[in-house]
């Protein structure tokens, strides 16, 4: 009996705990997604792969969703490719370009070593953040200048940009970790032609009690009609499309436990009859 009640509690224990840990990891991951990305991107209509036009109107476009009270902040981004050298190798990577909208107080837990960059003053910052995992396969340290080849028309030889490395990053995401650099915006702007106060794309982050579908809908009808939305999941649907496989995992699981439970239920059952059989035997006697 005591066995029975064991086995029991410990498959309820373990469904408990598959539980927690699958849906614990799902939203450990949705939250590094969105702290990168944001939950929701303006871009401009032609969608988020080409990543060197303007979004039109991108200044008057935040300070409008900055009213909204579902809105958290909404940060201007800037992005372009390019190939990160150094004496003994070479990787290709995407340079993020960010400003004083960016918001470094959700960035800052994955701030491994080092310090962030500070791009408030309106003189460029050649100060850039890597990640650990860049830092590592190129063999470089904190305090190093790397050169950082922009490519551009056929007819056209490669800008060349230099930074200094000034801190590093680690979000445990490898997409984002062996791509992206973070740098100073207004050095894309001016690669890209850009006028002041044109970005590529703004990443908005919304309150925890906001409903992204209704505010989706909503803010398509508003919005320019040469600008659109793409969620975090729409930007990386084969990540979510991973994260969506643990649910497969804790149902699986949970399946397993049940059958436990059950077997271990009609094992002590039948064990209680087999015990009382001679009182049964003797009840019925009587």
């Amino acid at each position: 009996m005591r066995i029975g009640v064991t086995a029991v509690a410990l498959s309820m224990v373990v469904m408990i705990v598959s539980i927690a840990t699958g849906m614990g990891l799902q939203r450990r991951i949705t939250e590094k997604i969105t702290s990168f990305t944001g939950h929701l991107q303006i871009v401009p209509y032609i969608g988020p792969e080409d990543r060197e036009k303007p979004l039109m109107s991108a200044d008057s476009i935040r300070q409008v969703l900055l009213l909204d009270e579902d809105v958290a902040f909404v940060q201007g981004i800037s992005e372009k490719g390019g190939i990160l050298k150094t004496e003994e190798d070479f990787e290709g990577i995407m340079v993020k370009g960010v400003d004083s909208s960016f918001n470094w107080a959700g960035f800052l837990p994955y701030l491994s070593s080092g310090v962030l960059p500070n791009y408030l003053s309106e003189e460029y910052s050649d100060d850039v953040l890597i990640s650990d995992f860049l830092l590592n396969r190129l063999q470089l340290k904190l305090g190093d200048t790397v050169a950082v080849f922009f490519i551009r028309e056929a007819s056209k030889p490669p800008l060349i940009r230099k930074f200094i490395l000034c801190g590093s990053y680690s979000t445990g995401m490898e997409t984002f970790d062996r791509e992206y650099i973070l740098a100073d915006h207004k050095h894309l702007a001016r690669i890209l032609k850009w006028k002041d106060g044109d970005y590529g794309h703004l990443e908005v982050f919304l309150k925890p009690e906001a409903k992204l579908e209704e505010l989706t809908d909503r803010w398509i009808a508003e919005l320019p009609l040469d600008a659109d939305t793409y969620t975090a999941q729409e930007c990386y649907p084969d990540i979510y499309q991973w994260v969506g496989l643990f649910d497969v995992n804790i149902y699986f699981i949970l399946l397993i436990m049940i059958v436990v439970g059950l077997v271990n239920t009609m094992t002590a059952l039948i064990t209680i009859i087999l015990e009382k059989k001679k009182a049964i035997g003797l009840l019925k006697a009587l």
